[in-house]
């Protein structure tokens, strides 16, 4: 279920921002706060509402380009960014439903380099399962504490696996461009806030817009619906800062309806990055296994 969820959700994140972006070249899938030896106790999750297939905004209008090009301005005018959020995903097939909370907290820098730390919970706030990611660009570490064991890997395996789901939505799309394209976008992007309007004219009649109010804050909805494979993309801004609140994408695949809902907490575009950042160094204790396997539903 998650590599339907990884694969949904990167299709659509690299159409809305990356496919219908003619200023940026990167086509690929991607492969932080620094993890710590111990998680913390996660907060409950706040009581968001859960998107649905039919609770999605209605795409009824023409999307705002302008404010989309100040968006992509802010998400990439750097090459590193800190990231939190709290993800619940809804999902269900012949009448059994499951729902899952994670807390992610993910320090990332072009050139594939990231630190996450994950942590599951129940609805009630319980930690279930905690794991830190770290990557160092050529290698990728999963650590699971709780059981002390580690495996490592290829950045090459991570992004083609259904893992690199969990680093966060948002550092997934960060990651999805590289340093070069990320630098001509943004000279493109440069004093031209109608640059989108005039490279895509025409070119929009997926891509819609409508104002939405999430927990009691006034957004603006971007809004992608895949027919053909049956899925709704969403990306809401706050107008004033440009800046991404929430990505949500929903849907119906080989029988499953699902609902990911991943809440921007914060969002740091300028994060200080010590040496240590993107390394692993085993703690005393551990075991090295073959495979590590993010689960949700791998309790203690």
């Amino acid at each position: 279920m998650v590599d339907m969820f990884k694969l949904s959700t990167g299709i659509a994140l690299s159409v809305i921002l990356i496919g219908l972006t003619p200023i940026s070249r990167a086509q690929q899938p991607p492969a932080s706060l620094a993890p710590t030896p111990q998680a913390q106790p996660a907060q409950k999750p706040s009581a968001s509402p859960t998107p649905t297939p039919q609770a999605l905004p209605s795409p009824t209008n023409t999307p705002d380009l302008g404010l989309l090009t100040r968006a992509l301005g802010v998400f990439w005018k750097t090459d590193r960014a800190e990231t939190e959020s709290q993800m619940t995903i809804d999902a269900g097939s012949d009448g059994v439903n499951v729902k899952m909370y994670a807390r992610i907290k993910t320090i990332a820098q072009t050139g594939n380099k990231f630190a996450t730390e994950l942590i599951f919970t129940s609805p009630e706030g319980k930690i279930t399962a905690t794991y830190q990611i770290i990557s160092n660009g050529k290698k990728v570490w999963i650590y699971r504490p709780e059981r002390r064991q580690y495996t490592e890997t290829t950045i090459a395996n991570f992004n083609n696996g259904s893992d690199s789901f969990w680093i966060g939505t948002s550092s997934f799309l960060f990651m999805s461009i590289n340093e070069a394209d990320r630098r001509e976008t943004m000279s493109n992007l440069a004093g031209n806030n109608n640059i989108l309007t005039s490279l895509l004219k025409g070119q929009t009649g997926d891509l819609q817009g409508t104002r939405r109010k999430l927990e009691g804050e006034e957004l603006y909805n971007y809004s992608y619906e895949n027919k053909t494979e049956n899925w709704i993309f969403n990306s809401s801004v706050q107008p004033e800062t440009a800046a991404v609140k929430q990505i949500e994408i929903a849907g119906k695949s080989n029988g499953v309806t699902f609902a990911i809902a991943d809440k921007i907490i914060s969002r740091n575009s300028n994060p200080t990055i010590l040496r240590k950042t993107f390394r692993f160094s085993p703690p005393r204790g551990t075991k090295k296994v073959k495979s590590l396997e993010i689960d949700p539903f791998n309790f203690k």
